[in-house]
Parts: C-alpha cells; structure tokens; sequence
C-alpha cells in the first residue's frame, strides 16, 4: 500500500479524500518524503547482507570483515560468489579435501555465471562429486582434478656442481625427500676417444650395482630408466640394449664380485628416501673391445680421484680425464602438498561481450582460487593451483656424429718399444713397468 492510502484512511470521514483537495496535496507531500525514507531505510537493510548487497562499497566493506579483499577485474557479481564461498568453506572447516573441493567449484561456477562464459568445459551439468571424478565412459576425461602428495620431477643438483661430467671415481651426494623411494632416470652420453666404456652407477648406501657391458659411442646417448617392475630398461637413440646390462645386489666397495652374483636382467637402483652416497667408475669386462678405458680392480672406499695437497699417498688415481656426461632425475612423491588441476586450453564462449574472447579472464580467475585455496589450506601444507594447458607433443630424438676419424686403439699399431704395464703396490712392483694406485 502506499504511503498516501495509508495516511488517507487515517483521516476523519468529514475530510475530504480527492486527489484535487488541499488536504490530499499536503498529505502527499508528507507521503513522498515517507517513501523516500523507507527506500534509503531497504536500501540500508540489503547493504548488511552478501546476497543482498548490490553496491560495490557495501560488498568490500562486508569483505572486510572476513579479511577478503576484492581484485581489481572482479565484478560486484563474481566478487559476491568468490566471498559467498570462502565463508562457506570457512564455516565447514576447510582443511579437508571435499571442503577445498566444494571452494573451487562454487567459485568456477560463480565465475561462469557471472561472465556468462565456459571456462571448464562441461562443468555446468555436474555437481561437486562429478566435478573432481573420472566418467567411466571418458576416462582421460577430467574436468577438475584433487591430487594429493603429487609427483615432483627432481635433477641430481651433485652431478650439477660438476658439470654433468664424472671420471672414474666419481663420487655425488643425492636427497630424496619425497615420502617413498623413487626409481631414478639416467643419461649417460658418451665422450669422444671411447672413454665411456663399461660404465658402473652404484648407491653405495643401498649396495645396488648396475654396469653396462659395452662401450657408448661418442655423442650417443644411452638411457637407462624403470621398465616392468624392479628390470631396468636401456636404449641408445631408440635402439633397446637392455640385454646389455647387469646389476649386483649388496655390493660393498672393495670387494670383487664374480660372473655368477651378475643378474640379468638386470635391476635398476632405487633411490632411498633421505642422502644417499652414489659413485660412477668403469669395470672392464674381458671379451669386451675397449683397451685403456676401464680397469679391472674394484676400488673400495678409500680410493678416489687424486688432488694435490688433499688427496693420501697410495691412495688415489691422477690424470683420469672425464669419462662420460651423466644426468640423472628422479620424481618424489612430494609430502604435505595437494595440487588443484584446473584446464586451461579452451576459448572462452558465452553471450557476455564483455567476457567473450577475453584472454585475461581464466587467469584472473585461477589467481583467485589459488589465493582462496592458499587462505583455506591446513598450516604446513603446500598448496598448489595448476592450469593444465592443451599440449600435443612429438617425440624427437638428437643425434651427434663426430665428423672427424677414430681409430680403434686395439686395432692400431701394437709398437715394439711398448711395455706392459700392470698394477702394483710399493715394494713390489717394477719401477717403470708397473701402475700404481
């Protein structure tokens, strides 16, 4: 009813009630301003609720006082659905996986909504649980993904602070500080001058031993990575040579170890959780063509590669030039983390002109709810927000030929001034003939 009806019916029947009296026009004047009043009086009303509240500064203000501070491209509309469900979440506890869950997907949906766009295809027609499931008839299909204690690719930071160059004798500290032990990817490159011939990689900590019976020709690339269960599996340019490979279990430096505690095939090392110490030398193997490259006695711990003023007498080898260019990665299954997959690859579609074809939004967007899932997320607990962008890769593979002439060292001339020289110790040995350590 309005404010003159109201103030009409209050009056005497004596007085006169049409719109041409003087006491209609005086009480109409008095009914405008009451209106006016109970206008600012709603308007004050709406201002104390999120769902109401249809000004900007109202909304901040109501922020505020759940320390949420808006974005400068957020609409009043995306603004509210952004508020709306950190509070929720808030109020549910919002340390675990469903409440982060229903975070990100409210606020997906309250973006969509509010740029009247697609940004997550197929989002609209699933809830919270179908949103973050794999469909049984789609199952590389994901619309959002929940990974907990995701895996992280890691690089041998030892083998960095040298290079990626090891020499006999090589010797690195690794750190898996993931939550089980990984199985580690290594490329080993070989060097010009057959250098790298009989390759060995131990973890001294776990007595694991894997060599490759054979010799990497210079500029090739051989790759040794986990194949079924514990087997290790080995290529060189696509070419499998797993056949080639040996491994030794409980190995201990120093101590020989015979063709029979030689398996094939062979076992890849693993990567114990914490330091690990890992080494790298060549072991020859008779029957294999790679003279003066290798040396047949299994050094122990003591022995290593010489440095004047720091390394012991008798007890280290000088002059050993790189042997080969090693890399070595792992994944660790990173503790106290979860990442939030989210895809990124499709053209925003909708009828807003004002969001359609804006290549800046879906960002904005993800910056938004890696803030919320940061300020929601349990104390000591890395989170991550990941855009999964479309990628379509081709495998390609690098190839090096040397373009200048090597000549087989056992092939060349056997020399008539040559002498064998054999290892030796102090006391024992011809002096001249003999190689000590």
């Amino acid at each position: 009813m309005r404010s003159i009806d109201r103030l009409l019916e209050a009056l005497p029947p004596p007085y006169a009630v049409a719109a041409d009296s003087v006491v209609y026009q005086v009480l109409n004047a008095f009914a405008l301003e009451m209106e006016a009043f109970a206008e600012d009086l709603d308007r004050v009303r709406q201002s104390h609720w999120i769902d109401t509240a249809y000004r900007l500064a109202d909304l901040e203000k109501l922020a505020a006082l759940v320390d949420v501070e808006r974005m400068p491209w957020e609409s009043p509309r995306l603004f509210k659905g952004r508020v709306i469900s950190l509070v929720r979440a808030r109020l549910a506890g919002a340390v675990g996986r469903s409440d982060l869950e229903q975070f990100v997907y409210e606020y997906l949906r309250a973006a969509e909504l509010a740029a009247g766009a697609t940004l997550v295809p197929g989002l609209s027609s699933l809830d919270q649980t179908g949103a973050f499931a794999v469909p049984a008839d789609r199952p590389l299909y994901r619309p959002l993904c929940f990974v907990e204690n995701p895996l992280r690719q890691r690089r041998s930071a030892g083998l960095a602070l040298a290079g990626y160059r090891v020499r006999h004798l090589s010797r690195w500290t690794e750190a898996n500080r993931g939550l089980e032990p990984a199985a580690p990817t290594f490329f080993l490159t070989g060097l010009p001058g057959h250098k790298t011939a009989c390759p060995v990689l131990c973890c001294v900590t776990s007595g694991d031993l894997l060599g490759y019976a054979g010799v990497v020709p210079a500029g090739r690339t051989l790759r040794i990575e986990a194949g079924d269960g514990p087997l290790a599996r080995a290529s060189i340019d696509g070419h499998d040579v797993s056949a080639r490979l040996y491994s030794v279990s409980g190995f201990q430096l120093g101590k020989p170890f015979s063709r029979d505690e030689m398996h094939r095939p062979a076992a890849l090392p693993i990567l114990p959780r914490g330091p690990s110490e890992w080494r790298y030398f060549s072991i020859g193997l008779f029957d294999l063509r790679a003279l003066d490259t290798f040396y047949f006695a299994v050094p122990d711990e003591t022995t290593r590669q010489g440095a004047f003023d720091e390394s012991g007498f008798d007890q280290a080898l000088f002059s050993t030039e790189p042997a080969a260019q090693l890399e070595m990665t792992w994944q660790e299954v990173e503790p106290a983390s979860f990442e939030v997959q989210i895809p990124r690859y499709l053209v925003i579609e909708g009828d807003n002109p004002a969001a359609e074809g804006d290549p800046s939004l879906p960002d904005a967007v993800l910056g938004a709810i890696a803030d919320g899932v940061g300020a929601l997320h349990a104390a000591g607990v890395r989170a991550v927000v990941k855009a999964v962008p479309f990628v379509e890769t081709m495998p390609m593979t690098d190839r090096v030929q040397p373009s200048w002439l090597q000549i087989d060292p056992e092939r060349g001339s056997a020399g008539t001034r040559d002498r064998l020289r054999i290892g030796a110790s102090f006391g024992q040995g011809q002096l001249g003939g003999s190689l000590f350590n």
